[in-house]
């Protein structure tokens, strides 16, 4: 699950930090919270999957592709 989940908490952060957030302040601040709660949420799965999730180090493809 780390292989799903780190790309997507990368392209959320990047997309936090790097993206310019110009513009009217109403949509600019609502996709500022968009890309935050994507940053954290993402951010989340990766430190579960790391620390919390014990896997048996065996699992059928059949099983693991629709993960």
């Amino acid at each position: 699950m780390l292989v799903a989940y780190t790309p997507a908490f990368l392209a959320a952060l990047s997309s936090l930090l790097l993206l310019h957030h110009g513009g009217d302040g109403a949509s600019s601040s609502r996709l500022f919270l968009v890309e935050s709660a994507l940053a954290v949420h993402f951010f989340k799965r990766v430190f579960e999957t790391l620390f919390v999730h014990k896997y048996s180090g065996t699992m059928a493809a059949g099983t693991a592709i629709p993960i």
